[in-house]
């Protein structure tokens, strides 16, 4: 097993652009921010070794920009 840490995932988005960020590991949820608005981010702990998916999801077609930044 990995050495386990605390991970800070923000997604920086360009407007006020309605987005969910969600972060799975082996298909389960292991952190979640379904806002209501501004930047979503969420804290998690991440084992070394491990895939995780980011996953931005938005309302409507509309989506004018953002940046993903991860960080311990």
């Amino acid at each position: 097993m990995g050495q386990a840490r605390g991970l800070y995932v923000l997604m920086d988005l360009a407007d006020n652009d309605l987005m969910d960020l969600l972060v799975f590991k082996n298909g389960v949820v292991v952190a979640a921010d379904e806002g209501t608005g501004g930047c979503p981010s969420v804290t998690f702990t991440a084992e070394a070794g491990t895939t995780y998916v980011v996953e931005l999801r938005g309302f409507g077609t509309s989506l004018s920009g953002y940046a993903l930044q991860v960080s311990p």
